[in-house]
């Protein structure tokens, strides 16, 4: 018996790691009792996985949300302020 997975990711080594993971996740199975027959890659349009399916769309995008900038504290303000210079007139 044999399984077909699909896996997406930009290159083989990195969808035989995830194929690694899964199979450690949902079945308990070690690396070492898989075997892997063959490999390759699959055009879009014969991907049969959901999972894979849904990032084939051209205009997807991946918002970045709750990005918040890093605040200055009064540490980081005292060490500016002392690296700066200061002339004094005579």
């Amino acid at each position: 018996s044999g399984i077909n997975a699909e896996y997406g990711d930009l290159t083989l080594t990195g969808a035989v790691d995830q194929m690694y993971s899964e199979m450690a996740g949902r079945h308990r199975c070690r690396p070492r009792s898989i075997q892997i027959i063959r490999t390759g890659i699959v055009a879009a349009a014969d991907t049969k996985r959901p999972d894979v399916q849904q990032f084939h769309d051209a205009r997807i995008k991946f918002p970045l949300t709750h990005r918040q900038g890093r605040g200055t504290s009064g540490v980081v303000k005292r060490r500016r302020t002392k690296d700066v210079p200061t002339y004094e007139k005579k």
